[in-house]
């Protein structure tokens, strides 16, 4: 709960933080590092604790490091504390030194729900955010599904292990990094609106690729083809592509993300603006199961994962339809 109210207040923050006309590029940056961040942290918990205690190599310390126990589990709590590290890290600057929005009016509990009574009666008349909260809403519950279920997907249908998935986790979260610097571009040439459609394309021609793929099986067709080179891991052709597309639809989700939130900069004053976001994180929730639910039903009716993920390319596909009908915002 409260890492929700903390990202309602710092996407709030977002128009009196980033500097003027530069809304998109801040967002996109601020994905694109907070990926980045990730990418160091998990790489630095695989070398000094998960792999130490189970294999050996000459790149990779005896043991775990500070003496932790794998039998006792030390190695994987030690994230828990290294994490509150990072947080404190990330926070200090931003309490500190970041430039605060002003002041709204009221407060408590009351205040809160009566601001969210007005907000939810604006909807009426602010015909364009209203579709653009339920566009999103929609197409957000499939790039979640998306991001939490890719990795369940390649250990049922390519067969591949932990190490395999952990390699997959850091190679994919290095392109959600690309994702948010893209979708700032994307944002600039093409406005929000047009932005988002075109991320919602990249990931929906990606999934609908990626079904297509299996150890015996290459965008379709029928694969026998024999390792490419001995590496140890994605050895062959089928894993490569497997790689290359969760890659790809990375950069969409991750840019879409980006640019969503610079679409609700557009369409809200400074005055409502973290009245808006509180509703938007509400969208961004409150069907969040969908995706997951749509999967399982797939799944479970035809019996196959590749047709749990067709039902999250039609909610995809519902998404960018919606956002057919959002007025392009006006540029600053």
């Amino acid at each position: 709960m409260l890492f929700a109210y903390s990202e309602v207040l710092h996407n709030s923050l977002l128009p009196s933080a980033a500097p003027p006309g530069q809304t998109s590029a801040t967002s996109g940056l601020g994905l694109a590092l907070g990926s980045a961040v990730s990418v160091v942290l998990l790489a630095f918990v695989l070398w000094a604790f998960a792999l130490p205690a189970k294999i050996s190599a000459p790149w990779l310390p005896a043991s775990p490091l500070f003496g932790l126990s794998a039998a006792t589990h030390e190695t994987d709590r030690i994230v828990g504390p290294l994490v509150a590290i990072v947080f404190a890290l990330g926070a200090a600057p931003l309490l500190l030194r970041g430039r605060d929005a002003p002041r709204g009016t009221g407060g408590g509990i009351g205040g809160s729900l009566g601001q969210l009574k007005l907000t939810l009666k604006s909807l009426r008349s602010n015909r364009p955010m209203a579709i653009f909260l339920v566009s999103r809403m929609i197409y957000t519950d499939g790039l979640t599904a998306i991001l939490l279920f890719t990795g369940i997907y390649a250990a049922g249908v390519m067969r591949w292990g932990a190490m395999e998935l952990t390699a997959l986790a850091i190679v994919v979260s290095c392109f959600l990094a690309i994702g948010g610097l893209l979708g700032a571009r994307l944002d600039r040439f093409f406005g929000p609106r047009r932005a988002i459609q075109i991320e919602l394309a990249i990931v929906i021609i990606g999934q609908l690729t990626l079904i297509g793929i299996a150890p015996d099986r290459l965008f379709y067709f029928d694969y026998t083809g024999s390792p490419i080179w001995n590496g140890p891991m994605f050895t062959h052709l089928p894993e490569l592509a497997f790689v290359f597309v969760a890659c790809i639809n990375a950069v969409g989700i991750c840019g879409c993300y980006a640019s969503s939130r610079s679409m609700l900069t557009s369409l809200a004053t400074s005055e409502t603006i973290g009245s808006w976001f509180g509703l938007y994180a509400l969208s961004g929730t409150v069907t969040i199961w969908l995706g997951s639910a749509l999967i399982s039903v797939a799944t479970s009716t035809l019996g196959s994962q590749q047709a749990g993920f067709v039902a999250l390319v039609a909610l995809l596909a519902t998404g960018w339809a919606g956002m057919l009908a959002v007025r392009e915002p006006q540029t600053t």
